[in-house]
């Protein structure tokens, strides 16, 4: 079996193993795709390695904050669809990013890049969702941080209508 060691996006090792490293108990999900399931690192644990191509014996290990650091990059970079539209409805709701990244556990962070790089769609999510729970569209430009004319303009160029509350 091939197991590459990955920080920070880049390939920094690559074995040929019999048995996964850790030594638990793993699953193998998918022979033809060649995808094992089970803990992936367990920190300050000596991981045998040799070179396939000099055939040194060596030993790698990752410390607990590598091993967080890891965590916490691809967290950032991968979200579920469910932890999205989760994302999306919450802010349609009103509640903070600090709120949504409490709820959906994820540093505040994650939830303001996830926010800027959803951009146009994102926006008009926000807004879809917002005029179906009855809101004015005082209240979406609000929350959206957009002049109420501009707002007028993306309902618009959507296909979307509002009719004012009176009172």
């Amino acid at each position: 079996m091939n197991v590459y060691e990955i920080v920070d996006g880049q390939i920094t090792g690559m074995s040929f193993v019999k048995n996964p490293a850790n030594e638990t108990k793993a699953q193998i999900i998918s022979d033809k795709e060649r995808i094992i399931g089970g803990v992936i690192l367990t920190p300050d644990k000596l991981i045998y390695r040799i070179n396939p191509i000099t055939g040194e014996e060596f030993y790698i290990y990752f410390t607990k904050e590598s091993i967080n650091k890891l965590f916490i990059k691809y967290r950032k970079e991968n979200w579920t669809q469910d932890e999205y539209l989760s994302l999306v409805k919450l802010y349609a709701e009103g509640f903070s990013e600090n709120e949504i990244g409490i709820k959906l556990r994820r540093t505040q962070d994650d939830i303001t890049d996830k926010i800027q790089e959803g951009g146009v769609l994102f926006r008009n999510m926000i807004i879809v969702i917002m005029a179906q729970n009855n809101k004015t569209t005082r209240d979406i430009a609000r929350r959206l941080e957009l002049p109420h004319s501009e707002l007028m303009k993306v309902l618009t160029e959507i296909g979307g209508e509002l009719k004012e509350k009176k009172g």
